[in-house]
């Protein structure tokens, strides 16, 4: 179909940020197909916003003033600045973009013309607006993941930001101000002295601002926008080179609790650097706690900063993941062309999109008792988290559209089975007590592509948060698991790791070490259990004297000691060992000491070569991404070949 994103790219020139908050809806839906055409309506740029305009290189389909191209199958009018009569009457499909929730609905309440007349639908990326009389759609900004790569080096080891410091005046209404960022940031103002870590902004501000020397004064270290962000090139590269973002946004987002999260957060989520964003209600929308945080004052910042500090790691993996799961322009600009009627219903429907009769359906219980959020912490798939009586559930989405791209080429096709975690609690945890997370409710809808899984939200830390003394506890819980299970049967759902399964990894690594047949051997040859499949530190949670292993997604019947070379995986030789003796001695009958170790070390050896062999497009997460090639010689010696 035909697109036309009408939105301010030059008219306010060397605003790199801002031009980008427009191009991304522009390259975002040719991404999906579509023919776009882009017009920046300004009726008088100058000489300068010609050039600037002229310097993105937009090709012949991009206009400055006058739109001279087709008349569109839809029409992306953003903050309603297109004005052009044919356009207006004779495009099918005219949507209103609103990027500046509350503000323009109560410009047009006090009967300054925002431009919302002359559309057949209203799109905002806002929750809570003020009555207007439109029925607002809304949306969260679109992250292109593939012009936001994954950043690597810091090069800005600061907090940042690029912002207006006075966008446009406030706005009274009803008693209320309305105000800039300004307002927000003024309370803030001694944070800098409170910590030592950096906060750089790149702060479009007067130089005859008063604040101007009050921010430097208290440690506020102040950039030229236009020097490090003043293309849509030098703001990515400002974005992927810091730390991670001080959000702060405007004084009237936050008042009206309007639930705005801004496109350049979503750029920093993408590249994964974790994002402080002053809070606008945004946590209805999007997971906090994890990679994003919502703040109200310095404290909510200062605990922010030291969350991230404890595990940069991880709030880096994090905030790529929620652009992947929520951000990603793929499934935010489809969803915009399916409310408005641009394209049919979708297939299936997420879980972040379940209504709440679905999910009372699902549960038995009224939809009134529902209460829901996302949650903090990521999963290979969504995850919502449910409050259902005053009870904490997990509600996960299992469903093979569902996965992000990363999730689907993490693992072979062969693995990928969305039943298996739901068969899995249905008859094997299910009352096993073993401390897993209680089967609530699940759907297996095949017809539907739909595979839902409620279970209970268990509390606790994950273990590798943890002292390496409590480890043990978790050794021992496993030798339980194993002694519980053992000798289970091969069922339809369960991965069957066997001669053929370790067979497939030398190939797909292209590693074949001489004499490995007789680890393949040693390995198909053990005593079968249930087996985990990613015992990982990460899958692990400790709660008060509670095990509980989660992510159960390639759970399989195998021998145990894949999933002791998963937990012990990273550790020091002797920390490795320790827990390996735990183990050893929890057992029901405990295996020799020598022959464990001997086993151990071919299903380290099998790790290491099955890590070699995912997916060439697939990069593992940091804590599993070792230098596999280096460490085999010294796992071959170990068993030796």
């Amino acid at each position: 179909m035909i697109v036309l994103v009408a939105g301010m790219v030059a008219a306010d020139p060397h605003q790199g940020g801002a031009t980008w908050a427009v191009l991304q809806y522009v390259y975002g839906l040719e991404q999906l197909g579509h023919e776009v055409w882009l017009v920046d309506p300004a009726e008088d740029s100058g000489s300068e916003a010609r050039a600037y305009f002229a310097g993105l290189e937009l090709g012949p389909r991009a206009f400055l003033g006058r739109y001279e191209g087709p008349i569109p199958d839809v029409l992306l009018n953003i903050s309603g600045m297109l004005r052009d009569e044919r356009v207006l009457e004779e495009a099918p499909i005219r949507v209103y973009l609103d990027l500046d929730p509350v503000f323009n609905q109560l410009w047009h309440l006090q009967g300054v013309d925002a431009g919302l007349d002359g559309h057949t639908h209203y799109v905002t990326v806002g929750r809570r607006l003020p009555p207007t009389g439109h029925d607002w759609i809304s949306i969260l900004p679109p992250a292109l993941l593939d012009r936001w790569p994954v950043a690597e080096r810091i090069d800005t080891d600061a907090f940042t930001t690029v912002a207006n410091f006075r966008a446009y005046g406030s706005i009274e209404h009803e008693g209320v101000r309305y105000g800039q960022k300004v307002h927000s940031l003024r309370p803030l103002i001694d944070l800098p002295r409170l910590t030592d870590e950096r906060f750089a902004l790149a702060l479009d501000i007067h130089r005859d601002e008063p604040d101007l020397e009050v921010l430097r004064e208290h440690g506020w270290e102040l950039l030229d926008p236009r020097e490090v962000a003043g293309t849509p090139g030098r703001y990515a590269d400002f974005v992927r080179s810091s730390k991670g973002e001080l959000g702060i946004a405007k004084e009237g987002y936050v008042v009206s609790e309007s639930g705005w999260f801004g496109d350049r957060s979503a750029a920093y989520l993408a590249s994964g650097r974790p994002v402080v964003a002053q809070d606008t209600g945004f946590g209805e929308r999007l997971p906090v706690g994890a990679g994003l945080f919502a703040f109200g004052d310095a404290d909510g910042v200062l605990a922010a900063i030291e969350a991230i500090r404890f595990d940069y790691g991880r709030h880096a993996r994090a905030a790529r993941a929620i652009a992947e799961e929520y951000l990603d322009s793929r499934l935010v600009l489809s969803r915009l062309l399916r409310e408005v009627g641009a394209l049919p219903p979708a297939a299936h429907a997420s879980i972040h999109d379940a209504t709440d009769q679905e999910l009372a359906a699902l549960l038995g219980v009224a939809s009134s008792e529902i209460r829901r959020r996302p949650f903090e912490y990521r999963s290979s798939a969504p995850l919502v988290e449910l409050e259902v009586a005053g009870r904490a559930l997990l509600l996960k989405d299992l469903s093979p559209a569902a996965l992000t791209e990363r999730s689907r080429s993490a693992k072979l096709d062969l693995l990928h089975d969305p039943s298996r975690e739901i068969e899995v609690y249905r008859t094997l945890l299910d009352g096993a007590g073993i401390g897993t997370p209680e089967l609530v409710a699940s759907i297996v809808e095949p017809d539907r592509g739909r595979y839902w899984l409620v279970v209970e939200r268990v509390s606790g830390t994950p273990l590798y948060q943890i002292g390496l003394e409590r480890w043990h506890k978790v050794a021992r819980w496993l030798a339980a698991l194993h002694d519980r299970f053992a000798d289970i049967e091969p069922t339809e759902h369960l991965v069957r790791y066997d001669r053929a399964y370790f067979e497939l990894w030398p190939t797909r690594a292209d590693v074949h070490p001489a004499g490995y047949d007789a680890v393949v051997d040693r390995l198909a040859g053990l005593p079968a259990t249930l087996v985990h499949g990613e015992l990982y530190a990460s899958n692990v949670m400790l709660g008060g004297d509670r095990v509980c292993a989660i992510d159960w997604e390639l759970a399989g019947v195998g021998p145990g000691v894949l999933d002791l070379a998963a937990l012990t995986l990273g550790l020091e030789d002797e920390e490795a060992a320790a827990l390996v003796e735990t183990y050893r001695l929890a057992r029901a009958e405990p295996p020799e000491a020598e022959e464990l170790g001997f086993e151990l070390d071919c299903a380290r050896l099998h790790l290491a070569i099955q890590w070699l062999g995912w997916s060439p497009d697939w990069t593992p997460p940091p804590e599993h991404a070792r230098d596999w090639h280096a460490e085999l010689p010294r796992l071959l010696e170990r068993v030796g070949l």
